[in-house]
């Protein structure tokens, strides 16, 4: 992006960078560093079997 712009946004575009790789550390120590299951979704049980695939 900084040939395009030849320098014009560079300290634009460290800064968003940085708030982004912050946001994104916050949120893995927030949850413990698991993935939350989708909303609406139901984590699988003792002998559930996983659907087929195309599903």
């Amino acid at each position: 992006m900084d040939e395009k712009t030849k320098g014009k946004y560079s300290d634009k575009i460290v800064t968003g960078t940085q708030k982004a790789k912050d946001a994104v550390e916050r949120l893995s120590h927030k949850d413990g560093g698991s993935t939350p299951p989708a909303p609406g979704s139901t984590p699988p049980g003792p002998g559930s079997t996983p659907p087929p695939p195309g599903f």
